[in-house]
């Protein structure tokens, strides 16, 4: 059983324009981990009042996006998880051609980038953290968590997403480390909507809350 995560912070409209997306393909279950103050959050409840199989898990303060996931990850009551970023807009049917990617001993599969230990990219290919460029050669793979499939029981094993720009660091470092990056799957046309203006099943606005509500948060 598949069920989607995504993470909402203070942006009611960017929620609302995923779940109507998302809505027009698939009736999975979606998990919304909620840190808006109360306007926002009674904003979002409303806007999805329309909506059937949703649940949104409100606190009240700034859980931030590494947390929320892992949160999720821990309590959701399914076996696969599709994690997507609250700024995403879905174009068609995708979660059936994702999943034949998603073997059961992997950790997850999407969109794979090359980093070093603090989130920028090292491949050419665009960052974890934006489009900056670092010195510091270390090729960690990473897999973008604005849009992957992953399996629970093989991400519970792993340490959870942390409060940083590039909220699957320490994941993606402990994978590496332990010289298991062959449980990280890149799937082409995933990276071609990340980056190609020619898009298929998702758009991807980068930045879409923290143009909004301030910068990344690096510690």
């Amino acid at each position: 059983m598949i069920k989607v995560l995504t993470v909402n912070y203070e942006t009611p409209d960017l929620i609302l324009r995923l779940v109507e997306s998302f809505r027009q393909y698939h009736d999975n279950e979606i998990i919304i981990i909620d840190g808006s103050n109360p306007e926002n959050y009674e904003k979002t409840k409303s806007n999805l009042d329309r909506f059937e199989n949703i649940q949104i898990h409100h606190f009240n303060y700034n859980l931030h996006h590494g947390p929320s996931m892992a949160y999720g990850i821990r309590t959701m009551d399914c076996d696969k998880i599709m994690v997507i970023d609250s700024d995403v807009i879905i174009y068609k049917e995708f979660l059936s051609k994702l999943e034949t990617y998603l073997d059961p001993e992997l950790y997850g599969v999407g969109d794979i980038q090359e980093v070093d230990a603090n989130g920028f990219n090292v491949g050419g290919r665009g960052g974890a953290i934006g489009l900056m460029e670092s010195e510091q050669q270390t090729g960690i793979k990473y897999l973008h968590p604005a849009f992957m499939l992953i399996n629970k029981e093989v991400a519970l094993q792993w340490p959870m997403p942390v409060k940083h720009g590039a909220p699957m660091i320490e994941t993606m470092k402990a994978i590496h480390k332990a010289g298991k990056s062959n449980i990280l799957k890149h799937v082409d046309w995933v990276f071609n909507d990340f980056r190609n203006e020619n898009k298929i099943y998702f758009r991807h606005d980068w930045m879409g809350t923290v143009s909004r509500v301030g910068g990344y948060n690096l510690d």
